[in-house]
């Protein structure tokens, strides 16, 4: 086998971590004994190596209870066990008195902050001490304690990356009530705090956070700052603004009433909102919603914003949104990278936009587009923005995403804008064709399906979003308009299939006529509530689904065809499919960080119309699963080992090194060649090697 490279992109970011002082808690103290920096790779995949050079986003525990809250000495003392893996980490703890957030010093660092990091090594138990700062809340008759971890909290995604991936997850432990020998100790403060209003959940909100009539009341909290929409990646700057306005969503399906303070923290630092108040003290009530409308100050590019709701009652658990990275919306008047919306009211020409501060263009072809929206099955002719200089896009990061023949298909995020770019490369890997701002490409025989939504900031379940056919030459062969609520789609030439009201796969044509429902959950023997992915293969579609059962996210997986078959399975942790031809594949995915449990050792394949359990050589490879035909997947195996594992027919048929202490990930397989990410300690990597 002979290597060679295709194209390089270092993503490496540097995180600077140092101390900080007591009077000062600007930056986040290191756990470690060592004051040099800390190089952190790809937020999508967990990285292997040292805990030195890459904390690894592996599985870990956490203990604390009340026998670990010590008031000796005039000081409130915590002893929370960290345990570990099979490979180190990073983790950070969080600690919340009357939901106020809390700093702390400890064994490791001296200095007070609002989180510090710890070193986690493989298959250890380590107690920590940490002496806490206590302030409390006067106006509270009883004293609530709520610890938290967050895994690897020194992570920044680059900018081109903006995602954080597992890092930043918390590891969640029940709330105490406090001694009275608190009030003893600690500080008293008053809080300008703002009361936010609940009320009844509307039957759009139920779809558009996936919660159905049969299960209103008894399953699910949650609380997330969004901008413009559910479960969006970014928040978005305006280019002459440096304050961030977006509404703090809380509800609850569950029946108990329970309050939570909520604090939103910009870069791990608690922030004032809405000019000088600390803090938004909400209501969980069953069925109900609260939308607060909050603006934070002094925001830049680079930021990252999330909020952690702790209870301020005994026995419950804290919740935290996404960390979500800041990227500043280009007004045209800078060198930064630009967002070009392709199809406009007038159907006039759009104007190159610079990628980068180079001479690469956007350009895009437009022409009058039927307004029926009946889905013509004819080549539409719609506005539909190609990128014409390919170097704009080989000099962003590519990110396999499957093949047809010898041609790669891969992604690549263009700067800021929201949606990804797909390119066709060759095998001498030069990309020949950019189609811009689409998502969820996904391959069936020769013919690629994508989502192309109408505009970078909508609300779930209100605007249009439009459904592409394309040919191996990303030609438009098929369009359709239809409301972006039937977000989990899948499509091929001959027919859509979709999820309707959150627990019923569906089925129809091109003109969005014949509809016909495969499965329903509410016919199922299982306890599944709700459908989060599905994917179309030949003759059947595959699918996941979850349920909270007493508190507890549960996960389901099955395929059901056109005739009524349908066959369901539980198991936890189980990733999303992955679909080519007749063979799907569930892997484990990478948030068993949340439980603190290691991997299964072993993924779901079904092919033929038979179910098996493929057991792994090693478990951490049940993690990192690629199906690339019927019957042939790769696997990788990171840390020490270093290599890519490639399986023919259920057996092995060669080794790929890939360097000691790295790893790889989006491996994709053409006629001749292999391409994946490979992740390194200094950065990402797209490589390819030529097959026998």
């Amino acid at each position: 086998m002979k290597f060679k490279r295709l194209s390089v992109l270092l993503l490496s970011t540097v995180l600077l971590v140092s101390g900080c002082s007591k009077t000062v808690p600007d930056n986040i103290p290191n756990g470690t004994t060592s004051n040099g920096s800390s190089e952190i790779s790809d937020p999508m995949k967990q990285p292997t190596g040292s805990s030195s050079e890459i904390p690894p986003a592996t599985s870990y525990g956490f203990n604390f209870g009340n026998e670990d809250i010590d008031y000796k000495d005039g000081k409130l003392t915590l002893s929370p066990m960290l345990m570990g893996g099979e490979t180190p980490t990073k983790v950070g703890f969080m600690v919340f008195v009357d939901g106020i957030p809390q700093k702390y010093c400890s064994e490791i660092s001296p200095e007070y902050s609002y989180i510090s990091s710890f070193d986690v090594e493989e298959n250890s138990e380590r107690t920590h001490k940490l002496t806490v700062d206590a302030m409390v809340d006067n106006d509270m008759s009883e004293h609530i304690i709520s610890v938290s971890t967050i895994l690897v909290p020194e992570f920044v995604p680059p900018l081109e990356t903006p995602t954080f991936g597992n890092y930043h997850r918390i590891l969640r432990n029940m709330s105490k009530k406090l001694s009275d020998e608190i009030t003893d100790i600690a500080t008293t403060n008053e809080y300008k705090v703002l009361k936010a209003e609940n009320r009844v959940l509307t039957n759009e909100e139920k779809e558009e956070y996936g919660l159905s009539e049969e299960y209103a009341a008894g399953y699910t909290v949650e609380c997330d700052l969004q901008q413009f929409k559910r479960l969006e990646k970014t928040f978005t700057l305006k280019s002459d603004e440096n304050s961030l306005a977006a509404t703090l969503c809380a509800y609850s399906t569950q029946a108990d009433v329970l309050d939570y303070r909520v604090t939103v923290f910009v870069n791990n630092k608690p922030v004032k909102i809405n000019g000088n108040y600390d803090f938004i003290d909400v209501k969980m009530e069953g069925g109900k919603i609260s939308k607060t409308e909050i603006t934070i100050e002094n925001i830049k590019e680079g930021d990252f914003v999330y909020c952690l709701a702790a209870p301020l009652v005994e026995g419950e658990m804290a919740i935290k949104s996404a960390s979500k990275m800041v990227i500043r919306e280009n007004d045209g008047t800078n060198s930064s990278p630009a967002t070009s919306n392709s199809e406009t009211s007038d159907n006039s020409n759009n104007t190159g936009l610079q990628i980068e501060p180079t001479t690469s263009e956007i350009s895009s072809s437009s022409s009058t587009e039927s307004s029926s929206g009946s889905g013509n099955t004819d080549i539409p002719t719609e506005s539909t923005e190609y990128i014409d200089d390919i170097s704009a896009a080989v000099s962003t990061n590519l990110t396999p995403a499957f093949a047809i023949e010898d041609y790669l298909y891969a992604e690549t995020k263009r700067g800021s804008t929201v949606y990804p770019a797909l390119c066709k490369v060759n095998s001498s890997g030069d990309v020949v064709k950019t189609l811009a701002d689409v998502s969820n490409a996904r391959v069936h025989g020769d013919k690629i399906a994508v989502v192309k939504y109408s505009g970078d900031a909508f609300s779930v379940g209100t605007n249009a979003m439009k459904i592409l056919l394309l040919d191996k030459d990303l030609n438009v062969v098929k369009s359709l308009d239809i409301n972006d609520s039937y977000g989990k789609i899948d499509f091929d030439e001959d027919l859509i299939v979709y999820v309707s009201n959150g627990n019923e796969i569906c089925s129809c044509d091109w003109n969005w006529e014949n509809p016909k429902t495969l499965f329903s959950l509410s016919s199922s023997s299982q306890d599944a509530q709700y459908f989060v992915d599905i994917k179309l293969g030949e003759g059947f579609v595959a699918f996941n689904a979850q349920a909270t059962i007493n508190n507890i996210d549960v996960d389901f997986y099955g395929v059901c065809d056109f005739s009524g078959n349908c066959q369901i399975n539980r198991k936890d942790g189980i990733n999303y499919s992955q679909v080519c031809g007749k063979t799907v594949v569930w892997e484990d995915r990478h948030t068993d960080v949340v439980n603190g449990v290691i991997p299964s050792g072993n993924f779901v394949m079904y092919t033929n119309g038979t179910f098996q359990n493929f057991y792994t050589e090693n478990a951490i490879e049940s993690q990192d699963v690629f199906l690339v035909g019927e019957n042939e997947f790769f696997t990788v195996l990171g840390d020490n080992y270093g290599v890519i594992k490639q399986y023919r027919n259920g057996s092995k048929s060669r080794e790929i090194s890939i360097g000691k202490g790295n790893s790889a990930t989006n491996i994709v397989c053409t006629d001749s060649m292999l391409y994946a990410n490979v992740i390194e300690s200094s950065g990402r990597t797209m490589k390819c090697w030529e097959l026998d």
